[in-house]
């Protein structure tokens, strides 16, 4: 989903992440601070929260780029990193499949009782 680049410093460490699926852009619906899943967006405040229940770290957007500071070791961190955004924007995903099937059972109903 994602092409890495890790950037290391001596008190930090940073993971670039670049989409590297067509179902994956920075960005979308007018907004520059959302990562968007095959339609269903995930804002980076979002993202950042639940980075931080884990660990401590810092999300940015830089032209197509998604930006993660932390200040760790990055190696042994990239993987935890990934794991729980990849999570997040495949449960978005899906609560957006959710969302459009409960969308058309309703409209079914409403045209069957409007007949």
């Amino acid at each position: 989903m994602w092409r890495t680049k890790i950037e290391k410093f001596p008190d930090k460490c940073r993971i670039l992440l670049q989409p590297e699926s067509s179902d994956l852009t920075l960005g979308g619906y007018g907004l520059k601070d959302i990562v968007v899943y095959r339609g269903a967006p995930v804002s980076i405040n979002a993202l950042e929260k639940k980075l931080n229940e884990i660990l401590e770290a810092k999300l940015l957007v830089k032209g197509n780029s998604l930006i993660v500071e932390l200040n760790a070791n990055c190696e042994k961190l990239v993987e935890l990193v990934l794991n729980t955004i990849n999570k997040m924007l495949a449960d978005a995903e899906k609560d957006l499949i959710r969302l459009e099937r409960v969308i058309c059972e309703s409209v079914k109903k409403y045209v069957e009782k409007n007949k």
